[in-house]
């Protein structure tokens, strides 16, 4: 009896300490609570409610673990109401951090707390797009892309730095097209502006600065035939119209082509007084007469035209091996067709005569054609050798082979024969490109 009272009496005194224990705990939790040391109470609860699961505790705990998460918020607040944004972020970034760590108590967070994200993340953007655009006038490129990174990184719609990095992609370029004109490079100048138009046309003066350039640059130019008694006057026709269509056809900015039509008025009217060639004062009086500041002088000096009939020698042949075969005819075809032209041209400075360029161009066409024709399968045809004749081969294999070879090389060798037209055709198609190409060699360092 005495045993049990005593044990009775043991448990009753542990309960009671550990009761004492408990609240001396939860009261000194209270203080750092009463005290703004959160953090302190919020362990000192969370230890009691660990060690002894008392509502109590977990009721305190709760209460203190939102305190603490209104703080975190309200810091946030604070710093960006001080304009710190990338700090309040992060200052947010916790204070979520700690709502979610806590959800088990119910921890919530503040209404505006999406929306001060929202604001923050737009100031930080304007900030940074701020630094991008100095930077990008002040030539700091790769600073500015640096900057719209944040921007994007905070804000991916934003507008203007969606254009300022379009710009930042061609301002490089309209810069050295500035930097060109201040030279006096117009023709680099227009080509530095042409790209930059050409991605946005709506850039700044680039178009007026384009226009600008390309005035400043540009020349004009015509086309003068001399006559020869060399060449047909529709060739030399033909030759003018060329070189003028591939000279358009090149959309050279700088080049401006005068008119043929008023050149050769004036041509007309001085030819009434002079022989077949130009001389130098003249075509200077030309160009200066329609306004040309260059002309290209073309000239045919050689003129040759070779276009006879292909010859055609009849050949007899056996459709077999032996000399039983049956006799058969066939033709070996020659072709001998040629096509050789000298064109010489002159680029002459209309103001002054001066000669800025020549040179002889040649061109030739040559078609040497050999091939034997069948109108049947000539398969098992052999040529008959003209040395073998008389009755005094047997029922033989017909000669060698190697006549055979030479037959079949002949009958299926290359037989496209260009015509006199196509011919002249590909020459004025070289000539236009050759000259074409002189006048935009031309163009770039004048």
């Amino acid at each position: 009896m005495n045993t049990l009272l005593k044990c009775l009496f043991l448990t009753f005194v542990i309960a009671t300490f550990g009761c004492n224990v408990q609240k001396n705990a939860m009261m000194d939790a209270q203080k750092y609570a009463d005290s703004g040391l959160y953090q302190e109470a919020f362990n000192k609860y969370l230890s009691i409610y660990q060690e002894s699961n008392s509502t109590d505790a977990h009721i305190a705990l709760a209460s203190v673990a939102q305190t603490m998460s209104n703080k975190n918020f309200s810091e946030a607040q604070i710093l960006a109401g001080r304009g710190n944004y990338e700090s309040a972020i992060e200052a947010l970034n916790k204070a979520e951090a700690f709502v979610f760590e806590n959800q088990w108590l119910g921890v919530a967070m503040p209404f505006y707390a999406e929306s001060l994200r929202s604001e923050c993340k737009s100031n930080i953007a304007a900030q940074y797009y701020a630094k991008a655009d100095e930077a990008a006038r002040n030539d700091r490129y790769s600073d500015a892309k640096m900057y719209l990174e944040k921007v994007f990184r905070n804000q991916p719609n934003h507008e203007e730095a969606k254009y300022l990095q379009r710009v930042l992609g061609f301002l490089p370029t309209y810069k050295k097209g500035l930097k060109a004109m201040e030279l006096g490079l117009y023709r680099d100048a227009f080509l530095y502006f042409d790209v930059v138009a050409n991605k946005d046309a709506d850039f700044g003066d680039v178009l007026n600065l384009l226009k600008e350039c390309k005035d400043k640059a540009s020349f004009t130019l015509s086309y003068l035939t001399v006559p020869s008694q060399m060449a047909p006057a529709a060739l030399e026709q033909a030759i003018s119209t060329s070189v003028k269509q591939e000279i358009l056809a090149c959309k050279n900015p700088f080049v401006k082509l005068v008119s043929r039509e008023q050149l050769d008025v004036i041509i007309s009217e001085q030819q009434n007084a002079m022989s077949a060639s130009f001389d130098q004062n003249k075509i200077v009086e030309a160009g200066k007469l329609l306004g040309a500041e260059f002309i290209i002088v073309g000239e045919v000096i050689s003129f040759s035209n070779h276009q006879p009939e292909p010859q055609v020698v009849n050949k007899m042949g056996f459709l077999g091996k032996t000399r039983l075969a049956r006799k058969v005819q066939y033709q070996e075809v020659f072709v001998d067709n040629s096509f050789s032209i000298i064109y010489r041209y002159h680029l002459m400075d209309a103001e002054t005569g001066e000669v800025v360029a020549a040179e002889n161009i040649p061109f030739n066409y040559k078609n040497e054609l050999h091939y034997a024709q069948y109108s049947g399968d000539a398969s098992n045809l052999y040529p008959i050798d003209p040395s073998e004749t008389g009755d005094v081969f047997q029922d033989l294999i017909y000669p060698s082979e190697q006549g055979k070879r030479v037959l079949d090389d002949l009958l299926t060798a290359p037989r496209i024969r260009l015509s006199e037209a196509e011919q002249i055709t590909m020459f004025l198609e070289f000539i236009g490109h050759e000259i074409a190409d002189k006048v935009n060699e031309f163009a770039l360092t004048k």
